[in-house]
């Protein structure tokens, strides 16, 4: 698996990647800006687009991948951790059916 911040290569690559933040590096010499990142908007066969305004030729991208906001992505485990922690303390909020313990109901023949 190559991971969260995986690298995007292949049109294929980018189409997974919509609506997923992205770190894009550009060849020299093709005007603007060499490095973008923002939302992957679209991707096709030939183009991106970040943020719904930057197009990018992919023949055009020398490195890109996903970015992962890891604050985010901290918050979300412990908040998961904290639900199932408070559906185990719900459980608690019924009581259990009593079964009678069996040695205790028994009596004795010995005594």
């Amino acid at each position: 698996s190559p991971g969260l911040e995986r690298p995007l290569r292949r049109p294929d690559h980018f189409a997974d990647a919509l609506g997923e933040r992205v770190k894009v590096k550009i060849r020299p010499g093709t005007g603007g800006d060499r490095r973008a990142e923002g939302t992957l908007s679209a991707a096709d066969d030939t183009q991106i687009t970040i943020n719904d305004d930057r197009v990018i030729s992919i023949d055009d991208i020398t490195k890109a991948s996903v970015v992962v906001d890891w604050d985010a992505e901290i918050a979300k485990a412990t908040q998961a951790g904290r639900k199932d922690a408070n559906s185990d303390g719900d459980s608690a909020d019924t009581e259990p059916t009593q079964q009678p313990n069996e040695q205790q109901n028994n009596q004795n023949p010995n005594t």
